[in-house]
């Protein structure tokens, strides 16, 4: 009996079992279904037939393409005197307009100081009383030699003059005269305006001598070197003057920049602080790519063309130098004569886009 009892358990316990697996087994067999059916939904959604794009693809040969370099100058002369205010007081005249062509020793301002008028009043007297001193010694003498003697009137005489040299400093003080020859700067005074002694009034600049000083980063400064053409084109012009560089900084200043003077080939209406944009030609004889502009994008990366790479659009990031009156940029580095830059349909293409190519045709 205990026999009999111990097959029945077993068999009792084998029967719970069998629907189990049953279970399992069914959960899996739709598992694997599901995953065959996602398959083949998957596959029959991707497009078969989906169209490939053809492409316009060119290849560039390097032409001579001259290596410019664009700042921005003043013009500046090597003789140039400021003419400072010798006294404090305001300005009573202007004598002269900017860009005028002064002589040395011409007025240009006169300046009324209170301090000053009292000063000439009382240097004045002691001129009239020295020359009169002085005067009166000599028709005595005239009138009866002797009676004064050469020594006292020698005294009256150094007397008379150093009362007059002194009348004329001060006098000059008020009289701002041009010291040397050349041209009158702008100034920011007018007839009222109050000047201290030692202030700048107006520069005479000699025009002849008339250079552009301009600036270039420092990785110029091997390139760089005299007698290289300039142009200058001023702000508030559109008439370009050539010049060719004169001075090239053997160092390098505070921000890293090389510093270089140019002089103008042929006199010109030039004054002195006109800004304007230097142009200067580094290798006039440069072989590089030039593309069209249009070819030419930018992104966050830097300036790149589209090529095409294994049958797929590339973006390939180029170094870009001066661009052309005929809007050709110049490409110094990132391709080679035998790069397909794409030339067609460039608005509708993305990165890693599959593409057919054809030649442009000449």
């Amino acid at each position: 009996m205990l026999a009999t009892s111990t097959q029945a358990s077993k068999y009792a316990k084998k029967m719970r079992i069998k629907p189990l697996m049953i279970f399992l087994i069914i959960c899996l067999v739709i598992i694997i279904a599901l995953m065959v059916y996602h398959k083949q939904s998957t596959h029959k959604a991707a497009p078969t037939d989906k169209a490939i794009t053809t492409v316009t693809v060119q290849t560039f040969s390097k032409t001579t393409a001259p290596l410019t370099v664009t700042a921005y100058g003043t013009t500046v002369s090597l003789q140039s005197v400021i003419v400072s205010a010798k006294t404090s007081g305001t300005i009573q005249r202007i004598l002269f307009k900017a860009g005028d062509t002064v002589k040395q020793g011409q007025q240009l301002f006169n300046i009324q100081s209170s301090d000053t008028d009292n000063q000439m009043a009382k240097l004045n007297a002691a001129l009239e009383a020295n020359k009169a001193k002085y005067l009166s010694y000599q028709q005595a003498n005239q009138e009866t030699p002797g009676t004064v003697a050469q020594v006292d009137v020698d005294s009256a005489k150094a007397d008379y003059l150093a009362a007059k040299s002194a009348y004329a400093a001060t006098k000059a003080e008020t009289l701002i005269t041009a010291p040397v020859d050349g041209t009158a700067s702008d100034t920011n005074l007018a007839i009222g305006s109050t000047v201290s002694e030692g202030d700048p009034l107006v520069t005479i600049s000699n025009l002849q001598s008339l250079q552009v000083k301009y600036s270039l980063p420092g990785k110029y400064q091997q390139q760089a070197a005299t007698s290289q053409a300039i142009t200058f084109t001023p702000n508030d012009q559109k008439k370009l003057f050539k010049g060719t560089v004169a001075y090239v900084s053997p160092g390098l200043d505070t921000n890293n920049n090389v510093i270089l003077r140019a002089n103008f080939n042929q006199k010109n209406q030039l004054s002195t602080n006109v800004f304007g944009q230097v142009t200067q030609t580094i290798d006039p004889n440069q072989q590089a790519f030039t593309l069209p502009q249009t070819l030419v994008q930018t992104d966050s990366g830097g300036f790149y063309v589209y090529i095409v790479k294994d049958n797929k659009v590339t973006q390939q990031y180029v170094d870009t130098g001066r661009i052309s009156q005929q809007g050709n940029v110049t490409i110094t580095k990132g391709i080679t004569d035998k790069t397909p830059v794409i030339v067609s349909n460039l608005t509708t293409l993305s990165p890693g886009q599959t593409v057919a190519t054809q030649e442009k045709e000449p």
